[in-house]
């Protein structure tokens, strides 16, 4: 029957035998477990409790603070205090404060220590709900993805286009994902379906790109090339294998790679990290600064949202397939499957992929056919320009003619070559008419005067020959 409640025993005897079950009850997910554990032990080591590992330390904390309450309020109360002149002299950031205060508060309440939160929470640093950093850019993006390990560019592109957060991947396999084919083309795949926390106590579907699916399926052939037996209960992402000649001689290294081991979070998360250092996207922070510019991994979700909303998704539906709570709208906003994914296929192409034809590049390619059609009206322009001062230059020839066999010859030039040079001048030097500007450079200005000069003076020695 043991110490359990439903056979008599109390919360008290479930701590005091195992101190960390209560807290460990309530944390959903490891990553946050691994967080707040790093948390609640910084938080002993400062109080100097010994204990020969965490365990210990809860049980030496408990025993103290269940007797004296007043107690473990002052201890939580100095530490607080501790960190707040962290944050004062920037060694931390006040939401990493909070994570401590939320990691420790807790702790006392799942093991039933009474404390003022009320009192204690009047002290917090006020945090900007708002980080102060970005989402990565697409050119970054691209070169983190060329790094040596192939896993890297799994990882990116399903993150920047599903907006899964780091700690999905420590249930995802093969199972879980679904290709999408076009409808015209049954063997063109056009995006996969992806079940997130499935199993778990709220799963969630979402869906990736083309990209990423095709990135996913080149991972698979290159693991299975090493003699890894694929199935849908194969982990998506799996440990490092030895992959060299020399490697797969040994017996023993070669069945590392014929023996897969699901790639924890943490290890995703060095993946991304090593990655990021050796393809020269992130150095090591000047004195003083303790944020980089964009997160390592959740700066992936800020890309996924910032450009799906740009892209012309409903930012719901955006919200729905990053697993985000809106609230009372949750009880409301009920789209079907097909119809967040008809929505998802507006962006998935051109705005959370960055190896296929961008929108940036549509409109690059557009710019560049405007400059062209601009180049040919100006072209024509010029043509026209110069068909009507040939149809002059011959004019003036027969009105040359004209005027020798009328024997006015001398009276026309004197009237007529200088009004009828300007008006050439006027009509093929002056700016453009639509524009109001000079669009020939000088240089070609100064010639076209040097030709009409040349031009005037033919005119008057053919004249003259004419004449005689």
């Amino acid at each position: 029957m043991g110490g359990s409640p439903a056979a008599g025993g109390s919360a008290e005897s479930i701590a005091i035998e195992d101190p960390l079950a209560s807290y460990f009850y309530a944390i959903k997910s490891k990553a946050t477990k691994r967080q707040y554990i790093f948390k609640l032990r910084s938080y002993f080591n400062y109080l100097g409790i010994q204990g020969d590992d965490l365990q210990d330390q809860t049980a030496r904390f408990l025993a103290q603070a269940s007797k004296d309450h007043s107690w473990a309020q002052g201890c939580l109360i100095g530490f607080i205090t501790h960190l707040k002149k962290q944050v004062e002299n920037k060694e931390i950031t006040g939401g990493t404060l909070k994570n401590y205060y939320a990691s420790i508060k807790l702790f006392h309440e799942q093991n039933d220590l009474q404390v003022n939160w009320k009192k204690i929470s009047r002290g917090l640093p006020e945090v900007s709900s708002v980080a102060n950093d970005r989402a990565p850019t697409e050119n970054e993006l691209r070169k983190l993805i060329q790094a040596p390990d192939i896993r890297v560019k799994v990882i990116v592109l399903v993150m920047i286009s599903s907006g899964i957060r780091l700690g999905a991947w420590d249930n995802l396999k093969l199972k879980h994902l679904t290709p999408i084919y076009s409808p015209q083309n049954p063997q063109e795949v056009i995006a996969a379906k992806l079940k997130v926390y499935d199993g778990l106590a709220n799963p969630y579907t979402t869906f990736i790109s083309k990209e990423a699916w095709h990135a996913i399926q080149e991972y698979i052939e290159f693991r299975k090339s090493y003699g890894e037996a694929i199935s849908d209960e194969s982990w998506i992402l799996r440990d490092k294998f030895p992959t060299t000649p020399n490697d797969m001689k040994n017996a023993a290294r070669k069945s590392l790679a014929t023996n897969p081991v699901k790639l924890e979070v943490k290890g995703v998360s060095k993946v991304l990290r090593t990655a990021f250092y050796v393809q020269g996207l992130r150095d090591l922070l000047p004195k003083g600064e303790r944020r980089h510019q964009f997160k390592l991994s959740h700066g992936f979700r800020k890309y996924y949202k910032t450009n799906a909303e740009r892209g012309g998704m409903l930012a719901a539906n955006v919200e729905k397939l990053m697993d985000h709570s809106m609230n009372i709208t949750d009880s409301y906003w009920r789209p079907t499957e097909d119809q967040l994914l008809q929505d998802y296929l507006k962006v998935a192409d051109d705005y959370v992929s960055i190896t296929n034809n961008k929108v940036e590049d549509k409109l690059v390619n557009q710019l560049q056919n405007d400059i062209m059609q601009k180049l040919v009206e100006r072209e024509n322009e010029i043509e026209s320009i110069r068909h009507q001062f040939e149809m002059l230059q011959k004019n003036q020839e027969q009105m040359i003619k004209q005027a020798v066999n009328s024997h006015i010859v001398d009276e026309w030039l004197n009237m007529n070559i200088p009004e009828t040079v300007d008006m050439l001048l006027r009509q093929y030097l002056v700016a453009d008419p639509e524009d109001g500007k000079d669009w020939s450079s000088e240089e070609e200005h100064a010639q076209r005067k040097r030709w009409f000069s040349e031009f005037s003076r033919s005119i008057k020695k053919r004249a003259e020959e004419a004449g005689k």
